[in-house]
C-alpha cells in the first residue's frame, strides 16, 4: 500500500480533487491487492502444470506475501529522477524473494514450519 502512499503525495502536490483522490488510491490499493493474488495463482499453477504433487495455491499465498514485503518501500519512487531506478531494484528483489519462497515452500511444511 505504500505505492499507494506515493501516488496519494503525487496527486495532493498537483492539486486533486478529493473524489480523484479517493478514486486513484482505492484503484491503487486494489490493484496491488489483484496483482498479489493473480501471481499466486499464477505460479500454482504453472507449479501444478510442471509438477503435479506441488504445493497448493493456498499453501503459497504466505511465502509469496511475504516475498512481496520490499513493495512496502515503493513510497521512496516518488523521489525525483529516482523513481524509476527504485522500483526497478523492488520488482527484481520481490521477483528473487518469490524465487525462493516458491523453491523453500515444500520443505517448510515438510519439517513443520508452515502448517496447512
Amino acid at each position: 500500500m505504500s505505492h499507494a502512499l506515493g501516488s496519494a503525495v503525487i496527486l495532493l502536490i498537483n492539486r486533486a480533487t478529493l473524489p480523484i483522490l479517493v478514486l486513484a488510491l482505492l484503484i491503487d490499493g486494489l490493484s496491488v491487492v489483484g496483482g498479489y493474488y493473480f501471481w499466486t495463482l499464477t505460479i500454482s499453477k504453472i507449479g501444478q502444470w510442471l509438477k503435479p504433487n506441488h504445493v497448493t495455491y493456498k499453501d503459497l499465498l504466505i511465502p509469496i506475501g511475504y516475498a512481496y514485503s520490499p513493495q512496502s518501500l515503493n513510497f521512496l519512487t516518488v523521489i525525483p529522477l529516482l523513481g524509476r531506478p527504485i522500483e526497478l531494484v523492488l520488482s527484481v528483489w520481490s521477483l528473487l524473494a518469490v524465487i525462493v519462497a516458491v523453491l523453500d515452500t515444500p520443505r517448510c511444511f515438510s519439517t513443520g514450519i508452515l502448517s496447512s
